[in-house]
């Protein structure tokens, strides 16, 4: 009994260890390109959460999108569904709302993100 005490103890301590490596947040707003985009065709495959008030749309490996809305709209990492008011439409900045677990978020803006640059400055791989 003793035996199994000490390797839960060894198990319970080796979960608390940490490396004190964190991972650097990215700036995803400094690799935007381009003028906002007043319309958006919304065919991404996936979404990332990166804050209360923005999300990542992927429409692929090499292609994205960063969508700021009005307010605190996105906590729930877990909710696999972000739809839009106009549907599968296409999807204005400023006219539009994201609908997303159960609120209304007004899009502020939509911009394109220079993935290949931060896949060069090792950001993303």
């Amino acid at each position: 009994m003793k035996i199994y005490a000490m390797v839960a103890i060894a198990l319970l301590l080796g979960g608390c260890a940490s490396t004190g490596k964190t991972a650097k947040p990215i700036p995803w707003n400094r690799y935007t390109m381009g003028p906002q985009l007043d319309v958006y065709n919304p065919r991404f495959h996936n979404f990332q959460i990166i804050n209360p008030n923005q999300v990542v749309l992927w429409q692929s490996p090499n292609t994205a999108y960063l969508m700021t809305v009005s307010g605190n709209c996105f906590f729930d990492n877990s909710l696999p569904v972000l739809r839009f008011s106009s549907g599968w439409a296409s999807v204005q900045a400023r006219h539009d709302v994201v609908l997303y677990n159960g609120q209304r978020c007004l899009i502020n803006q939509i911009q394109q993100l220079n993935i290949r640059q931060m896949k060069t400055d090792g950001l993303l791989k």
